[in-house]
């Protein structure tokens, strides 16, 4: 198949380097100018063997011939992305989104756009990104897909899962991929802020003191979760977020990697959609608007 990759971050690179093993036709859009397309990908496997890929720049011909494109930029950088990139995408290829938080549905589907079939993808994988050309898939996880609105056909539902599936496994089909979306997002507003504020490793969150702080995020999100129609199990939720910390132990986590490295964070996207979507709903998300206005002030310092 022909593939782009947009965006040169830990996770594109990540599928990347998996897609390439297939004998796929992939190509790399960088999402930034000034990034340096050196010819070789070196990636660090899970069991600590090295694998090396070479980086093949992709040109508007690669967007009209793709079948698949994987925006796997910031979440804040996906509007921009779009805009300039989606002329050259024919309405045959099908998009697909992975990316932290929620987005406006306007972010996908502006007025201006061709009716492109669009999927989202959520990970629980772990990536790091040593330097601009040597990434490392530091943890196992697993995949879910499914469409952002009901715009393709069963075929593209298997053919594309089963060709991410044999690139990175496991990666599911999911027909209520929103509420797999809101899942992640919970889990992302709790181990993301916490260890971007407090500078600590995921595993740290594992510790009694972080336990109270959990399940009020947890509860917050719920809460909003469910005045948009979507039903979640809090005591499911914190389980799942103290075993994602506890399975990522030695990690960074996204946020925390941003803050140290001086870069805008996804705070907006992740703890900030909850507390846009709590305006005028009468529910409280006062730890959340905390969480929120602390890793701004970091950001900003």
């Amino acid at each position: 198949m022909n593939i782009v990759v947009v965006g040169q971050g830990a996770m594109g690179l990540l599928w990347y380097g998996k897609l390439s093993r297939l004998n796929h036709q992939i190509t790399l859009k960088a999402s930034t100018e000034g990034f340096s397309l050196d010819p070789i990908l070196q990636l660090t496997e899970t069991s600590g063997s090295n694998s090396r890929y070479i980086l093949k720049d992709c040109v508007p011909k690669d967007f009209r011939n793709a079948n698949i494109v994987i925006v796997a930029v910031k979440s804040y950088q996906v509007n921009d992305a779009m805009l300039q990139l989606h002329r050259y995408i024919n309405k045959n290829c099908v998009v697909i989104y992975t990316h932290n938080g929620l987005l406006d549905e306007e972010v996908y589907y502006p007025p201006t756009y061709d009716n492109i079939p669009s999927m989202l993808l959520l990970t629980t994988h772990g990536c790091k990104k040593h330097t601009t050309h040597h990434i490392e898939h530091t943890g196992e996880g697993r995949s879910m897909l499914g469409w952002l609105k009901d715009t393709g056909s069963v075929a593209h539902e298997k053919l594309i899962t089963s060709v991410l599936n044999q690139a990175l496994p496991t990666v599911t089909w999911h027909d209520d991929i929103k509420t797999q979306q809101w899942s992640k997002l919970a889990i992302n507003c709790v181990i993301n802020p916490l260890t971007a504020i407090h500078d600590v490793d995921n595993g740290a969150l594992c510790d009694e003191q972080y336990k109270e702080d959990i399940s009020t995020i947890i509860a917050e999100v719920v809460a909003v979760a469910k005045t948009q129609g979507i039903a979640l199990d809090a005591s499911m939720l914190e389980a799942q977020a103290i075993a994602t910390a506890n399975a990522t132990a030695s990690n960074t986590s996204s946020m925390r990697a941003d803050l140290l490295a001086g870069r805008k964070s996804e705070i907006d996207e992740i703890n900030g959609a909850i507390v846009a979507l709590a305006k005028g709903k009468k529910v409280s998300v006062k730890l959340n608007e905390s969480l929120v206005a602390q890793v701004k002030a970091k950001e900003n310092a």
